[in-house]
């Protein structure tokens, strides 16, 4: 409820069937009621008691003061930063609420625009799992002492697709505690290495942990997030331990993985030895997995603050992943968070991603990570190593995939490397053999971006929203190019526009509902996620803008007008929104200028100077678009107390001052005269008392000069011409 008064409150009262339905303490009072409204998002948008409203021109005032008696609303006061812009209030005498009173007062074709108040929740929201806000690596805010805005761009990411249930990630490691509470996408089929049967087993703590900084359930108001939480997860156990076979049996978990449906296969370990035979088995993932298209293949580099260990350093096709701390630094024993240890770097270092105090899931109960603190608990957070720094990776990769699963496993390497952020004070430079922009030993291409690789992948699609870039009234079309078969387009808008075909209708007709800057996006849907198209910005209606310039101005010179190049010159311009979509501009003015003449260009300028005589007036702007036209105007005011004359002078320059400008003149009548060349060099200078005076300009060269004078507290500069 908003009622007019500073000194009352508003609130939200729902289930309201009318007035009789309010509480009895309410109907006693005055009161002053609107509806609240439901985005297509679901989002609920209040309508308060205010509304705001555009003049096309200063003297419109009058306009506004006579509509708001005539409807029973307020004129609260103008805005201080755009004087054009008026605010109203209703009340429970109005002729209708907010919303009614701006459409009423807009489609009078009085005013240059008019909008309502409306209240929305503007606070920047992403998921809302309750360990959320210790994942720095997800959205660093400053979290252990880190640099804000320095992680992997999960929020942006999460606006612009959603990952598919179709990719499925393998994590090769110690086996994923398959019935954890926020793990709930898992494979159909696991394997354990050890046997060489199903299912596969929990041999440590290392693959749960691993497996949530993956594929966690996101915004179901637990644990952690994921980054690719739809994605499936395959579970594939290993002792990671130095036994008999222990070789060949991480070779066979690869070849399981691939074999029985995996698209990404991560892999947090390395080995102090080479073997042929895991190698064989990583290059059978990266060029027979996924039907030929290869798997997406990645390894920790290593610990150790030394080279990139193996099996990262044995292919160049493998994604070797190095780990960053939260100031956006390659993690090393120095770096920002304290931990003595650093992550591998070297020439085969191909990322880097965030590596230590990760938040994750954890083996339930007293098990665990959580163990070693004397604590219970189904998440850990404080996962290190590039241990963790690599799921990360294979997370990103999924979501490319969910966008494009046509894509290869080098197409998909090249995604991830080409949109790395570069944190850091690295030197990245071109480098042979690295074809994906600019790299640095310490840090490789930089921090995984995974909002700027899937815009990467969406622009690689060419998916794109077509049409023009201003829309009217009578509304124009908008269509998604090469929309993929089987998918279906949610469309949404700003409040400038309405939508005038159906929901999901490809092309899709808008209309400009009010002017201003707006935007059109286009959501794609499929069985198994969704992709979000950037925002298409478009200029609806007419042009919105101001008129800005010098508003207080002194007379040109006597006689000056054939000279005007050297004449006191304003330029003004058209501005405001960022782009009104203004095709021409047409210039007037009333009151004592002199001249004015308009130019087109990216500003639309006019140049407009002072005559000869004091005054006040306005400088009008008429301009159109596609939509139609609107004026607008600026004040200005012309202080004229000073006449040089003749100008054009061949011996003497004569002076006089307008007394009437003038209470009285200070120091004795005493005023003073400067003539200063183009470069500001004084050539000449007197002082004079009254109203009047003559100088000798003989002396000086046929050329331009600049005249200062100054009487009392005022001060005009202005030129002359000396023949």
């Amino acid at each position: 409820m908003c009622i007019e008064s500073s000194s009352y409150k508003w609130e939200i009262i729902e289930n309201i069937g009318g007035e009789s339905t309010l509480p009895s303490k309410l109907k006693k009072q005055k009161f002053y009621s609107a509806p609240f409204f439901t985005t297509q998002e679901g989002e609920e948008v209040g309508l308060s008691h205010l509304f705001y409203v555009k003049l096309l021109k200063k003297s419109d005032i009058e306009t506004l003061e006579k509509m708001a008696i005539e409807n029973s609303v307020k004129i609260i006061g103008k805005n201080k930063f755009m004087p054009f812009w008026y605010t109203l209030s209703c009340n429970n005498s109005s002729a209708g609420n907010a919303l009614e009173m701006a459409n009423l007062f807009y489609e009078s074709g009085k005013f240059s625009a008019a909008e309502p108040d409306l209240m929305v929740d503007d606070s920047p929201r992403c998921v809302n799992d309750d360990n959320f806000s210790y994942q720095w690596n997800l959205d660093n805010t400053g979290q252990n002492g880190g640099t804000s805005g320095v992680d992997i761009q999960f929020c942006n990411a999460w606006e612009v697709a959603s990952d598919c249930n179709d990719i499925v990630v393998a994590v090769v490691d110690k086996g994923i505690e398959m019935n954890h509470p926020d793990l709930s996408n898992m494979f159909s089929l696991s394997y354990d290495t050890e046997s060489g049967t199903q299912p596969s087993q929990v041999l440590g703590s290392h693959g749960t942990a691993c497996a949530g900084i993956i594929g966690a359930s996101a915004n179901n108001s637990e644990g952690i997030s994921g980054i690719a939480s739809n994605c499936q997860l395959m579970s594939v156990s290993n002792s990671l331990s130095a036994t008999p076979n222990s070789r060949q049996k991480r070779g066979d978990g690869i070849n399981w993985a691939w074999q029985n449906g995996a698209d990404v296969i991560s892999n947090s370990w390395v080995s102090a030895l080479q073997c042929e035979i895991i190698d064989d088995a990583i290059n059978n993932a990266l060029t027979q997995g996924r039907n030929g298209l290869g798997c997406v293949v990645l390894f920790a580099a290593g610990n150790q603050n030394s080279t990139v260990e193996y099996p990262a350093n044995s292919n160049p096709d493998i994604i070797a992943v190095g780990a960053m701390s939260p100031c956006g630094e390659r993690k090393s024993p120095n770096s920002c968070d304290g931990e003595n240890w650093g992550s591998n770097y070297g020439s085969t270092l191909d990322v880097i991603a965030p590596g230590v105090f990760i938040p994750t899931t954890d083996l339930q109960g007293s098990s665990g990570y959580n163990i070693s603190s004397g604590t219970d608990g189904d998440y850990y957070l404080s996962f290190n190593g590039t241990s963790a720094a690599t799921p990360h990776v294979a997370g990103v990769a999924a979501l490319i995939l969910s966008v494009n699963p046509d894509l290869t496993q080098d197409e998909v390497r090249d995604i991830i490397e080409s949109t790395c952020t570069k944190v850091g004070n690295y030197t990245y430079t071109t480098t042979s053999g690295r074809n994906n922009g600019t790299w640095d030993n310490e840090v490789g291409y930089g921090c995984i971006n995974a909002c700027d690789a899937l815009l990467e992948v969406i622009d690689q699609m060419n998916l794109l929203i077509s049409g023009p870039t201003i829309v009217c009234s009578t509304g124009a079309s908008f269509t998604v190019n090469n929309l993929p078969s089987g998918t279906t387009v949610t469309w949404n808008k700003s409040t400038k526009l309405v939508r005038l075909s159906a929901q999901g209708a490809n092309p899709c007709v808008f209309a400009a509902s009010s002017s201003g800057e707006g935007w059109i996006q286009a959501t794609i849907n499929s069985s198994c996620g969704s992709i979000t198209l950037p925002k298409k910005n478009i200029w609806a209606g007419r042009p919105r803008f101001t008129i800005t310039g010098t508003q207080e101005l002194y007379p040109k010179a006597l006689g000056f007008a054939a000279l005007c190049e050297y004449g006191t010159d304003n330029p003004i311009m058209v501005g405001g929104d960022n782009d009104p979509g203004i095709t021409n501009v047409q210039w007037s003015y009333s009151g004592p200028l002199d001249y004015i003449t308009g130019e087109t260009g990216i500003n639309y300028r006019a140049k407009y100077a002072a005559g000869l005589t004091s005054g006040q007036g306005l400088i009008y702007a008429d301009a159109s678009n596609a939509c139609g036209s609107v004026e607008n105007n600026m004040y200005y005011s012309v202080e004229g107390w000073l006449r040089l004359f003749p100008n054009p002078t061949e011996g003497t320059l004569y002076v006089e001052i307008d007394g009437t400008q003038f209470d009285k003149l200070p120091d004795n009548n005493r005023c003073t005269l400067t003539i200063f060349d183009k470069q500001m060099h004084l050539r000449k200078s007197k002082r004079f008392t009254g109203y009047s005076t003559s100088v000798d300009v003989n002396h000086l060269p046929s050329d331009v000069y600049i005249v200062r004078v100054k009487a009392g507290e005022k001060t005009i500069e202005t030129k002359i011409m000396v023949k």
